[in-house]
């Protein structure tokens, strides 16, 4: 092929090329294909550009704090969520996260759920979002379903959820050391694939820490980070600490980029797990295998590109008419 030639194809091509190099010691996983072709879906999507742009702040100060799509609701409010109350009974909540994870999923790794839901109905209804609007979010029935149905969620008929998942969840594992990696190289071939990083110098891109828990003095080389983790990335000084329903207060020297609380991209991996996981429990088993990690990313794809304002409605209106 000539030069002209190469030019001439779509970009995209080179994205999916890249990708598959990537990855392309997993080809024998199932589904893998279909999960490239909806990563470079997004990348089109663009949606982390619509969601910084639609809030008016700059992509690369914004990955310094959490993204703010509108007033949270208060930890006696959050209480009152019962998957949230269920949660935080029966899952970990680390001092510090994600530096001093004990088990592979814990507490903050279930409550992104609700963060990445806020993002994604923030742009579907086209508003910051008032109280009623996170009201109608949280309350509705929706973070049920998809963790009962995943990438059927659509299906309104979403199973309850009880103490007894949560406690299956806390005490899954990898199914071996292979899986753990190729969930973090997927990870890295998101990253790479939906974020723009032609701000950021080839100098500054380097590895970044997965929501399993690194030690803090040293990156996993297998993920790329957004933005970059060098020595620069260690200036902040707020951290949070999710006692109580992540509540916020303390504050610490040190600070990587990786962290979920403080990078969208990082909040998405965590996210992920924990689909994941909720895959290895509704199939009965104690351990997370590559076909969850498919399972997980088919949802991720799948809620970012459904009408989640109109799932909501439809739940709330089951609801009121059930009673």
């Amino acid at each position: 092929m000539s030069l002209e030639d190469s030019e001439s194809l779509p970009v995209n091509y080179y994205f999916k090329k890249k990708i598959e190099w990537i990855l392309k010691e997993y080809k024998y996983v199932e589904g893998l294909n279909e999960v490239i072709c909806q990563l470079i879906e997004l990348k089109e999507l663009n949606f982390y550009n619509k969601l910084t742009d639609k809030l008016q702040i700059d992509r690369r100060s914004s990955i310094l704090r959490p993204l703010k799509v509108g007033i949270p609701l208060t930890r006696e409010e959050l209480q009152k969520v019962p998957l949230i109350k269920i949660g935080s009974e029966n899952l970990s909540d680390p001092f510090l996260y994600p530096y001093f994870k004990k088990d592979l999923i814990n507490f903050p790794d279930f409550y992104f759920l609700y963060k990445f839901l806020e993002a994604v109905y923030f742009l579907d209804i086209g508003h910051i979002l008032k109280k009623e609007d996170l009201e109608k979010l949280y309350f509705s029935g929706l973070d049920e379903n998809i963790i009962s149905n995943l990438d059927d969620f659509e299906d309104l008929s979403g199973l309850e959820i009880t103490s007894e998942f949560f406690v299956k969840l806390k005490h899954l594992d990898w199914e071996n050391e292979e899986t753990d990696i190729f969930f973090n190289q997927l990870n890295r071939a998101r990253i790479d694939t939906v974020y723009d990083f032609t701000e950021f110098s080839d100098v500054d891109y380097s590895g970044s820490m997965t929501p399993s828990g690194i030690g803090l003095d040293r990156p996993n080389v297998q993920m790329s980070a957004f933005p970059p983790l060098h020595k620069r990335a260690y200036v902040l000084s707020g951290i949070p600490i999710n006692r109580g329903v992540i509540n916020y207060g303390i504050f610490f020297s040190i600070l990587a980029y990786g962290n979920p609380y403080f990078n969208f991209p990082a909040t998405e991996n965590a996210f992920l797990l924990f689909l994941a996981g909720c895959s290895a429990v509704n199939s009965d088993r104690d351990v997370i295998n590559e076909n969850d990690v498919i399972k997980a990313y088919k949802t991720y794809y799948k809620l970012l590109t459904t009408n989640i304002s109109g799932i909501v409605d439809k739940l709330l209106e089951e609801k009121f008419m059930s009673r």
